[in-house]
């Protein structure tokens, strides 16, 4: 789940090329008003995991791949 009030390329290009799972972006919202989204999103796709970013985050494919192995794990 991404906040994205901003257009910042590096950003969702990191995004795109290295995180390879469904992503939604949550754009034109004020904060409370993505909080009650983003409660919505979790409640309609019940996967058991989600992972919150910022919209001017910068994500390696390695930093990915940990947060993932890390996120299979039963101990988390």
């Amino acid at each position: 789940m991404i906040m994205q009030p901003r257009q910042i390329d590096e950003s969702i290009n990191s995004l795109k090329h290295n995180i390879d799972i469904p992503k939604v972006w949550f754009r034109a919202y004020t904060e409370p008003q993505v909080q009650a989204q983003m409660n919505k999103f979790i409640k309609k796709t019940k996967f058991s995991h989600y992972i919150v970013m910022g919209d001017d985050g910068v994500v390696s494919k390695k930093a990915a791949d940990t947060i993932l192995k890390y996120g299979e794990m039963k101990e988390y």
